[in-house]
C-alpha cells in the first residue's frame, strides 16, 4: 500500500494533466502507431513508419520527431529502452500504460463520434418497440448537425417523414438530393403539426440544450408526446457518458474530454428521468456500442400541459 501511495504521489508530480490538451496531430499519430504494436519498436523504423503515414503531406525532419518523443516521454505517455541486442545501439520505444488506457479509450470515442454510424442501435431499438413499419414520423434535429446515413433507414420504416429544423438546413438538404420529406417547424415554442398526428417521433441525436428552438429540452419532449398519437413512440437516443478505467491518470483524462462532450452524452438513467419529467411513464432503454436510447410509449389518455 505505501508503495502504490509513493508511486502515485511520483507520478502525479511528473504527470500533468493539462499537457494532453497540447498534444498535435504528429504526436497522435505516433501514439496510435505504438498502441498497434505488441513490442517495442527501434526509434528509426517509428520515424520511417510516420513519415510513410503522412508520405507528401508533411515534410517530417527527423529532429523534430525526436524532439516530439522526448515531449511524449516528459508527459508520461512513451518509454525509451535498450535493446538487449548489442547490435542495436538506438532507443527502442513503447506506449505506456497510460497511452493505453487514456489515449486508445479517447481515440476510440471521438472517432466513433467523427464517424458516426447513425445506423447503430436502430434495429435493436425497432425490435424493443416490437413494430417496423410507420404510417407518418418525425425526426427532430437539435443542431444543425444532420447525420444523412439516417435518410435511408428511415425512408424504409416511415411512409411520410417530417424533419424538425431549421429552414437553412432543409434547403440544403434539397440541394443535396434529399426530398422525400416534409419540413416541420416551431413557433412560439409549439410544433406546427396538431395533436395525435404522428406515429413514431425521434431525436436521434439528443443535447442537453437544443440550439435551434429557444426552449427546454423538457419542453420540447413534451411537444412530440402532443403532436404524436396515443399509442404512438417518443424515442431519443444519444452518445454515451465516456467509460472509466482502472488508472486515475485515464480517468482524469476522460473526464476532461467528457466535460467538453457533455452537453451530448447522457447516461440511461437521465434519458428515463427526461422522459418522466416529460409525462412519459411506460419506458424502455437500451445501451448497445456506444449509444443509449430511451423509448417512450404515449398512454391513450397522456397529453401535454
Amino acid at each position: 500500500m505505501v508503495k502504490e501511495k509513493n508511486y502515485l504521489s511520483s507520478t502525479l508530480e511528473k504527470f500533468n494533466i493539462d499537457a494532453f490538451a497540447d498534444l498535435t496531430i504528429l504526436d497522435l499519430i505516433t501514439l496510435e502507431l505504438l498502441l498497434k504494436k505488441q513490442e517495442p519498436i527501434i526509434r528509426y523504423s517509428l520515424y520511417v513508419e510516420i513519415k510513410e503515414f503522412f508520405k507528401e503531406n508533411k515534410d517530417i525532419p527527423t529532429s523534430s520527431f525526436y524532439n516530439n518523443l522526448i515531449n511524449l516521454n516528459k508527459k508520461g505517455f512513451i518509454s525509451f529502452s535498450h535493446s538487449k541486442d548489442k547490435k542495436i545501439k538506438t532507443d527502442l520505444i513503447e506506449a505506456t500504460q497510460l497511452a493505453k488506457d487514456a489515449i486508445k479509450s479517447v481515440n476510440s470515442y471521438f472517432m466513433s463520434a467523427l464517424v458516426h454510424n447513425a445506423n447503430i442501435g436502430n434495429e435493436q431499438v425497432l425490435e424493443l418497440m416490437g413494430q417496423d413499419h410507420f404510417e407518418k414520423g418525425l425526426m427532430v434535429s437539435m443542431s444543425d448537425f444532420l447525420n444523412l446515413d439516417l435518410f435511408p433507414f428511415l425512408s424504409k420504416k416511415v411512409d411520410k417523414l417530417y424533419i424538425l429544423t431549421r429552414k437553412e438546413v432543409y434547403k440544403d438538404l434539397i440541394e443535396l438530393g434529399f426530398q422525400n420529406f416534409e419540413l416541420s417547424k416551431i413557433d412560439d415554442g409549439n410544433i406546427r403539426e396538431p395533436e395525435n398526428f404522428f406515429d413514431v417521433s425521434i431525436i436521434p441525436f439528443y443535447f442537453r440544450n437544443p440550439e435551434n428552438y429557444r426552449i427546454t429540452r423538457t419542453k420540447l419532449l413534451k411537444e412530440l408526446i402532443r403532436v404524436t398519437k396515443p399509442d404512438g413512440w417518443i424515442v431519443i437516443s444519444s452518445r454515451a457518458k465516456l467509460p472509466t478505467t482502472q488508472n486515475y491518470f485515464a480517468n482524469e483524462v476522460l473526464r476532461i474530454y467528457g466535460e467538453a462532450l457533455d452537453n451530448r452524452t447522457f447516461t440511461i438513467n437521465e434519458l428515463q428521468q427526461d422522459m418522466k419529467k416529460a409525462g412519459i411513464k411506460e419506458i424502455k432503454t437500451l445501451e448497445y456500442q456506444g449509444m443509449v436510447a430511451a423509448i417512450g410509449k404515449k398512454s391513450l389518455k397522456l397529453n401535454s400541459k
